[in-house]
């Protein structure tokens, strides 16, 4: 069932605030989120004027809105009978039928205000919180903040992790008794469930961003296993800040926190330096973590530098240590093949870059201390067994 969408009434002198009140509505009608929840926004003038009736009727407008947004100004405008202004009117009748009241105040020198308008500001600003603003734009942003944050109260906008969020219209009705019975009868007889394999996947199930009609994808290659999971890094953290240590910023922390209990993810944050320690002790290259659009993807890399590929390569044993060091290691620098081969550095260099030029390393860099190589990710010379 599509959620229900929201009706807002837009009160002001319409004279004074024309400019305003024809901006809010054009805003609210073309942004992409609010007009997914608003679904009527109303004002007098878009009233044919042969349809125009009695202030009661409006009022009645006001009595079926579900937000009243107030735009003051400067003049009170026209008075009735009673010496009252139908924006006044408009705002008695919205706290009468205990509307939700938004009250924008343009400017702040209240000397300049005609006296009923200054008097019905302050007697506004004693009921709810006023937002003061200068101008069109200023107002648009005051709106725009004032209408998220009523829309995240009503639960229309979820400000909290998906899985710590509220599900409207769930009812016990909708807990299988038999599947939660299954569940405590498996969990109690197996003592823990117990997750082989890598942790990319169960990682998938912690961080990805539920909210997306996106899949958790797995692609397995000859040379290597792509997890694709939709969602992004959280802000502040990229990709490189993966390899080193840093602290836990899980997405949906009501999730992670079982799957930590029962040790299939790590608290700590330690998740992907655990991963690229896992691989070098399997002799494997580093995984990879990089944003490709709406997903996150971890590639891990298949050792393609098997016995019989370096014996077609024709690698000598110097060679083949520096790959197994590599494979441990994960890279190394000039000065490091240095100290690890007892060569000068024009023999470090030459050493390193032929192997870069075969297509067996990658040089990340070009000059200086932040130079530095690692086995290529996949076979790049022809004729390879690596698959």
């Amino acid at each position: 069932m599509p959620a229900r969408q929201h009706k807002v009434f837009i009160s002001s002198v319409q004279k004074e605030l024309a400019e305003e009140r024809r901006a809010v509505k054009e805003f609210i009608t073309r942004d992409p989120l609010l007009s997914r929840l608003i679904s009527r926004v109303f004002l007098f003038e878009d009233i044919p004027a042969k349809d125009r009736l009695p202030d009661d009727i409006y009022l009645d407008e006001v009595g079926q809105c579900d937000i009243f947004l107030a735009i003051l100004g400067n003049q009170y405008g026209w008075k009735n009978s009673d010496g009252k202004s139908p924006t006044e009117m408009e705002f008695d009748h919205a706290t009468q039928t205990n509307r939700e009241r938004l009250v924008f105040v343009k400017g702040d020198d209240d000397k300049t205000r005609e006296p009923e308008m200054a008097k019905l500001i302050s007697r506004a600003g004693r009921q709810v919180t006023r937002r003061r603003f200068i101008d069109t734009p200023g107002l648009i942003r005051e709106v725009y903040a004032g209408l998220v944050e009523s829309m995240e109260q009503r639960g229309k906008i979820r400000a909290t992790p998906f899985d710590d969020s509220l599900c409207d219209g769930a009812t016990l009705k909708d807990i299988d008794n038999q599947e939660i019975k299954t569940f405590v009868e498996t969990a109690e007889s197996v003592g823990r469930l117990t997750l082989k394999g890598s942790r990319s996947p169960v990682n998938t199930v912690a961080h990805r961003n539920y909210r997306s009609n996106g899949f958790v994808q797995v692609f397995v290659f000859a040379d290597r296993v792509e997890v694709w999971n939709p969602g992004e890094l959280p802000s502040g953290l990229t990709p490189e800040m993966l390899r080193e240590p840093h602290g836990p910023i899980p997405r949906n922390p009501l999730i992670a926190e079982p799957l930590f209990r029962v040790k299939y993810v790590e608290k700590a944050g330690t998740g992907t330096t655990d991963m690229i320690s896992d691989c070098r002790q399997a002799g494997l290259p580093e995984p990879d973590f990089e944003q490709r659009g709406p997903h996150f993807v971890v590639t891990l890399w298949r050792d393609w530098l098997t016995d019989s590929v370096m014996d077609e390569l024709g690698l000598s044993d110097p060679e083949r240590k520096l790959v197994s060091l590599l494979k441990v290691r994960g890279s190394i620098g000039n000065k490091e093949y240095q100290e690890a081969f007892g060569v000068s550095k024009p023999t470090a260099s030459r050493h390193l870059d032929a192997l870069a030029g075969r297509g067996i390393l990658t040089k990340v860099g070009t000059t200086g201390r932040g130079t530095y190589y690692r086995i290529s990710r996949k076979g790049l010379i022809k004729g390879s067994k690596g698959s």
